[in-house]
């Protein structure tokens, strides 16, 4: 299973790439940022450029599993960026990173003619790029369509469908139908924090503020 802070490794036929240790940041689909377990000198940055072709290499519950790939965006010393050829295989269901961004949320219920069932306006205590959690204690009531507004930055929304995955007397689940677009937008916001946290403790509004 791949998650954030998971020890994997980057394998090649040639020096310095072979058994080079790594650890997963951030994951959104098929592309992984990864912070080198030692520090990025010259003739590995150039084996990286040169060779970009890699094995990622990692446990899954107790089993071995290796992911062709890509490596990309190296000019950083200490996170690079791995593309897979193909879709992961493990346990995880997640694909896409979450962070606890305070994000303006507005969802909206309706029966199939369009008519509310239900309006809640607040902030998420999570967000990814395929579904977001919401304490809007029991206000949101299902119905056939799910509109959710999202405020990214300010004066920058995205208006997507939805569907709640789950609820209670607290909590609302919701999935996301993001276009690729939104997605790649949620997805920015989602690896900024994870790699600013990976480098030192941030808060939330540090990411939307910079």
């Amino acid at each position: 299973m791949i998650f954030e802070g998971h020890e994997c490794r980057l394998g090649e036929t040639i020096y310095p790439l072979e058994k080079l240790d790594v650890e997963i940041v951030v994951f959104h689909g098929r592309t992984l940022h990864l912070m080198m377990r030692r520090p990025m000198d010259e003739p590995m940055r150039a084996a990286l450029d040169q060779t970009p072709k890699v094995m990622l290499m990692y446990e899954d519950a107790g089993r071995f599993r290796a992911q062709r790939g890509l490596v990309f965006n190296t000019g950083e010393e200490d996170i690079i960026g791995f593309i897979s050829a193909d879709q992961f295989v493990d346990g995880n269901r997640r694909q896409f990173s979450r962070a606890p961004l305070p994000i303006g949320v507005t969802v909206t219920t309706t029966d199939t003619e369009g008519n509310a069932l239900s309006t809640w306006t607040g902030g998420c205590s999570d967000i990814s790029a395929g579904g977001i959690k919401v304490a809007d204690r029991g206000a949101l009531v299902p119905g056939p369509l799910t509109q959710v507004e999202l405020t990214l930055q300010t004066g920058s929304s995205i208006v997507v469908p939805g569907a709640i995955a789950w609820r209670n007397d607290r909590f609302s689940a919701l999935t996301l139908g993001c276009a690729t677009d939104s997605q790649n937008q949620i997805g920015a916001l989602v690896a900024r924090w994870h790699r600013m946290r990976a480098r030192h403790e941030i808060t939330p509004a540090d990411v939307l503020a910079a």
